[in-house]
């Protein structure tokens, strides 16, 4: 079985080393690594030409560029365009896998589903958790949760991601999309491996440092999941009232509050604090 490793990056000079490295370091050749770079100015391009004067990993990368884009789910899908495996993997600047075998171990299992997918390493506050994802994905499950299944720990069989790329309307959730409509709406088989695939920055990325944005998204995604159902479904609607009014809602209403009381207050002071200490000089 080929792979197709897709790197997106964006000024993520450090991340993209690791990421590099751990996949050069792959016991296993059975591989294709595309990375797509939208623009970088910190040094990114010159790092991948360093590692591309490395002939066993040049002739593995079959497409790179750096150019801008307008987000990471147009770069990804960049890369799904160059794909030409039979599986293909996301695997992100600053993620890395989780050892040398990795790719390895993927390619003694035998499996043809459409989703195959995997425990992840999680890296977060200077912490390392793993995080094993249920056999089973249900509407309750991947309704109930955002990024259910992350998609650094998930293989996508080609001729499903092809004809499914990801949507660049959303700037957060789009792989969440993707995941709601490929299992519940698809019904596309899947399967889970009860292993440790890669390592993730669970810190850094765009869905936990703009989380109020993320919640946004989320509950336009599972609303226009939910509208697509039959309105007798209640168990689905009530499911949506819980989310988006319910827990989620009170929780989008306290930030609010917090950042409100943050302006009025706190900022406020620290301009009023900074004025004054201009007037003593």
């Amino acid at each position: 079985m080929k792979l197709s490793i897709i790197t997106i990056n964006l000024n993520n000079v450090i991340g993209l080393r690791k990421t590099i490295e751990s996949v050069i370091n792959q016991t296993s050749d059975s591989y294709e690594h595309i990375i797509i770079d939208g623009g970088s100015t910190d040094g990114s391009v010159d790092i991948i030409k360093q590692f591309l004067e490395n002939e066993e990993y040049a002739r593995h990368v079959t497409f790179w560029c750096s150019e801008k884009d307008s987000g990471v789910y147009e770069a990804m899908n960049k890369g799904i365009d160059k794909a030409s495996g039979d599986y293909c993997l996301m695997l992100n600047s600053g993620d890395y896998f989780y050892d040398c075998n990795v790719l390895k171990m993927i390619n003694m299992l035998k499996f043809d589903e459409d989703i195959v997918y995997f425990n992840v390493l999680m890296r977060k506050n200077n912490k390392e958790i793993i995080y094993k994802y249920p056999d089973e994905l249900n509407e309750n499950l991947i309704v109930g949760s955002r990024f259910m299944v992350n998609h650094q720990s998930m293989l996508i069989k080609i001729s499903l991601q092809k004809s499914n790329y990801y949507n660049i309307n959303y700037r957060i959730v789009s792989d969440y999309e993707f995941f709601i409509k490929a299992i519940l709406e698809i019904r596309c088989s899947y399967r889970h491996i009860d292993s440790i695939m890669c390592s993730v920055d669970f810190e850094t990325g765009i869905s936990s440092t703009n989380i109020e944005l993320r919640d946004e998204e989320t509950v336009d995604v599972v609303f226009n999941y939910l509208t697509k159902k039959n309105s007798t479904d209640k168990k689905l609607v009530y499911l949506y009232y819980d989310y988006n009014y319910g827990y989620g809602g009170l929780i989008r209403v306290f930030r609010k509050i917090l950042n409100f009381v943050s302006r009025k207050t706190f900022r406020r002071n620290f301009k009023a604090f900074d004025k004054w200490e201009a007037e003593l000089k």
